[in-house]
């Protein structure tokens, strides 16, 4: 009985140890990888430690081993070494975005008129005056003038003038009976114009034409400089006035306020019909 039971206790002995060396062999090997992270654009080398433990617990007996993997950065750029794990890339490229804005520029200078400077209200001046008169055996006479300008478009004005010639002596002869009689007279004359001129060109130079209408009045008195234009002016509607039409050419430059201008054209006066008489005109100019 005692060796039956001896025998029995062997028996389970060696089913215990089977067993347990059947549950050691049927044990896997645990692995963990733990990665560390890597900057974008960097080169990932793995370094593997691997460590073993034994386990025993009664009659089993477990061994678990654990593999360890460490990263170390590198500086080489966009470039990752898988290790003995699982390795994943990732490589962000950062959009740049660029902005572009135009500034208009301004200009603080006043702007100009047409003619480059800032003068563009008008124009006055004084002239020297000569009339040579046709129906007086081409009298020629001399005196001074005054013109104003006022721009009305770009290339048009509208200019009154007013010249007055002074007293320049004049002998006629009167035959009576076989007898001739000379008498000496002076005769002076004051025009007013006024009309329309039409300038081409917007530099220091420039080339106008006009046409103008007015009055011319001749006056024969034996007064001064002075009081004979006093005379002239007042006997404009009493005394020996006439229509005139004046179509003109002339030039004009300027250096900034101050030019100069010339004109010529023909001062046609009608008494029993057009009398045409030459003009010409010079003097500076002063714009505003």
């Amino acid at each position: 009985m005692k060796k039956l039971a001896f025998l029995l206790v062997l028996t389970l002995a060696c089913s215990v140890a089977l067993l347990a060396q059947d549950t050691t062999q049927s044990s896997g090997s645990q692995t963990t990888t733990t990665t560390a992270p890597s900057s974008s654009q960097s080169t990932t080398t793995g370094t593997s430690t691997t460590g073993t433990t034994q386990t025993t617990t009664g009659d089993q007996t477990q061994q678990t081993t654990t593999t360890t993997t460490t990263t170390a950065p590198s500086t080489t750029p966009q470039s990752t070494a898988p290790s003995s794990s699982t390795t994943q890339d990732a490589t962000t490229t950062p959009s740049s975005s660029t902005t572009t804005q135009d500034t208009a520029s301004s200009s603080t200078i006043p702007q100009k008129n047409d003619e480059g400077s800032p003068y563009h209200h008008g124009e006055f001046g004084v002239e020297a005056n000569y009339l040579r008169l046709a129906a007086a055996n081409d009298l020629n006479t001399l005196g001074v003038g005054a013109n104003l300008d006022f721009n009305l478009r770009r290339h048009v004005q509208l200019e009154a003038q007013m010249a007055y010639n002074f007293e320049r002596n004049t002998t006629s002869v009167t035959s009576v009976g076989g007898f001739s009689s000379f008498n000496r007279t002076g005769l002076r004359s004051l025009t007013g114009l006024f009309g329309p001129k039409f300038i081409s060109g917007t530099g220091a130079w420039r080339f106008f034409g006009t046409l103008q209408g007015g009055f011319i009045n001749f006056n024969t008195s034996n007064k001064g400089p002075v009081s004979g234009f006093v005379g002239s002016v007042s006997s404009v509607t009493t005394g020996d006035t006439m229509g005139v039409f004046y179509p003109g050419v002339g030039v004009e430059a300027f250096a900034g306020p101050i030019g100069l201008r010339v004109d010529v054209g023909d001062e046609m006066y009608f008494n029993n019909g057009a009398h045409n008489n030459l003009r010409v005109a010079a003097g500076p100019q002063f714009r505003f």
